[in-house]
């Protein structure tokens, strides 16, 4: 390797760079998400500067003291294969330490991954479809006020192995944004969030006690949007429920991931997880 090469921490707009090299890849972002992400953990995002200028980017996002998420990898592509990448990834690692770290990596790159100690848990996949209106939908609070944080918190703790209360209630209250949450007999049974992506809406994350309530969430969601505008979903393929209910709709898919972890998996069942925030947060 040649010139100076250096790692650093981003500013919140360079992470802009991070974003629209993604949305380059058609990882599919979304226009408000930016703020909501970079409030997760501003210090964990990192930029890989060659002679003054960024050739790559990752993030690695420490939701509490247990659990952190690498995304946003990316090295231009006149400068990979050349070990640049390698160390910002490195660099990443040693952020977050001994937590379990979370990833979703494409297809091709797993062995590499595997080669470095992450394990594969599951397959995740992005679904498509248009969307389209549904009648009434009942049992569920289509107002964020109608649930209390801390329910919300409490349920979503359980689902995902860091604290992300604040994220969640971050993206719920974007512009564009719709949060429905599934109430029975005065107890919370799931939650889902729908959001603007570039080309569309993307639903994420949502979790659910059951198929049915799942069912039931996905409709709500949809029917929030305007009909016959394309909406996106990624789903954990460990979900047997997940994967039916994508086909019970008639969704494609559009791309595929593993989810790796490393030092440990995290004890969460993923059969109520019917999709995932997103490919670069988990």
């Amino acid at each position: 390797m040649c010139g100076s090469y250096k790692i650093r921490n981003m500013g919140r707009f360079e992470f802009d760079i991070a974003i629209n090299w993604a949305r380059e890849l058609n990882w599919m972002q979304g226009p408000y998400d930016a703020d909501c992400f970079w409030a997760v953990d501003p210090s964990g995002f990192f930029a890989g500067e060659l002679d003054g200028c960024v050739i790559g980017t990752i993030s690695a996002l420490a939701y509490d003291d247990r659990f952190g998420f690498m995304g946003y990898y990316v090295i231009s592509p006149e400068q990979r294969g050349k070990g640049y990448g390698r160390q910002l990834f490195d660099h990443a690692l040693r952020y977050l330490g001994k937590r379990i770290i979370g990833g979703d990596g494409v297809m091709e790159r797993i062995a590499d991954y595997e080669s470095i100690g992450f394990t594969v848990a599951y397959s995740n996949a992005r679904y498509c479809s248009m969307s389209q209106k549904y009648e009434h939908i009942s049992n569920v609070a289509d107002v964020a006020s109608e649930v209390a944080l801390s329910d919300l918190s409490a349920y979503d703790s359980r689902h995902f192995p860091g604290q992300r209360i604040n994220l969640l209630n971050c993206l719920m209250h974007q512009p564009e944004s719709s949060f429905f949450a599934l109430i029975i007999d005065s107890k919370l049974h799931g939650y889902g969030i729908i959001r603007r992506s570039d080309d569309g809406f993307r639903i994420g994350p949502m979790i659910a006690d059951s198929a049915d309530q799942a069912d039931i969430l996905y409709r709500a969601l949809v029917s929030a949007i305007p009909a016959d505008r394309k909406v996106y979903i990624d789903i954990p393929e460990a979900n047997r429920q997940a994967v039916a209910l994508v086909h019970r709709y008639g969704m494609q898919k559009a791309f595929a991931t593993a989810r790796i972890y490393l030092n440990g998996i995290p004890d969460i069942p993923v059969d109520h997880v019917y999709s995932m925030t997103g490919f670069e947060l988990g």
